[in-house]
């Protein structure tokens, strides 16, 4: 059962602090605030795509598809740029969701196969799954230096001496 205690507890804990402090440093540097624009962009893309590339009269289901998948994308993104700390473990739904623009064509039932639709939902469900990946390798470059830094001082995950 959670309590208020408890919860408060966790809230404060100085573990708990010093990790949120890591990821908000990863998500204030050049390199993901570069990376997370790049994802916006993209996933803005993949909203508009529909009527950018001009499928979404043969193929409506399919840019209806896209058009959720970009806005929920977006969305995301908005989240990691204000509070990284708190939504780098959302971090894995970028990628499977590129993954899923790359397969939409052929998944999505009623869609006209236009070479303009395969290609413009591949590129652009590649970029974002580079560009979730690589916000998943800062989140995890980020947990490993906690580690280290922990080892560094000599506690352990508890705060314990070793």
């Amino acid at each position: 059962m959670d309590t208020p205690s408890s919860t408060d507890f966790m809230e404060r804990h100085p573990d708990m602090l010093e990790m949120r402090e890591r990821f908000e440093r990863v998500g204030a540097s050049p390199p993901a605030q570069v990376v997370e624009g790049l994802l916006f962009i993209a996933a803005g893309y993949a909203a508009i795509s529909g009527w950018v590339v001009g499928f979404n009269a043969a193929s409506p289901a399919l840019n209806i598809v896209n058009l959720v998948t970009g806005l929920t994308l977006m969305v995301l993104t908005v989240g990691f740029a204000m509070s990284y700390g708190r939504t780098y473990g959302m971090a894995w739904v970028a990628p499977i969701m590129g993954i899923w623009l790359i397969v939409a064509p052929w998944a999505v039932r009623h869609t006209d196969r236009m070479t303009s639709l395969i290609v413009s939902n591949v590129i652009v469900g590649g970029c974002i799954t580079l560009f979730g990946l690589a916000l998943l390798l800062m989140a995890g470059a980020t947990r490993h230096a906690g580690r280290r830094s922990r080892m560094v001082r000599g506690t352990t995950r508890s705060g314990s001496m070793r």
